[in-house]
């Protein structure tokens, strides 16, 4: 039996806009693809802190308050993706 894969990503929105991003690892199995900030959580952290590291990893951005979960739902077998905004 594998184990769950799980995935944190941030929704980062502003008047009538959101920001998504190509993805642009060569040879990677979602290369060119768009989507929010977001990355498989560590062992060590929870899906909160891993969209916290993420936006930062990927944007730059830190947040200056608490991101506010939205939702939790299975995006392709194995893989289990929360959200925040």
């Amino acid at each position: 039996m594998t184990s769950l894969v799980k995935i944190a990503g941030v929704l980062l929105s502003c008047k009538d806009k959101v920001l998504l991003l190509k993805r642009c690892i060569k040879g990677g199995e979602l290369e060119g693809y768009w989507s929010v900030p977001c990355g498989m959580v560590e062992e060590s952290e929870t899906t909160w802190e891993a969209a916290s590291r993420e936006l930062y990893e990927e944007t730059l951005i830190q947040t200056k308050y608490d991101l506010t979960f939205i939702n939790k739902f299975k995006i392709t077998k194995g893989r289990e993706f929360s959200c925040y905004l």
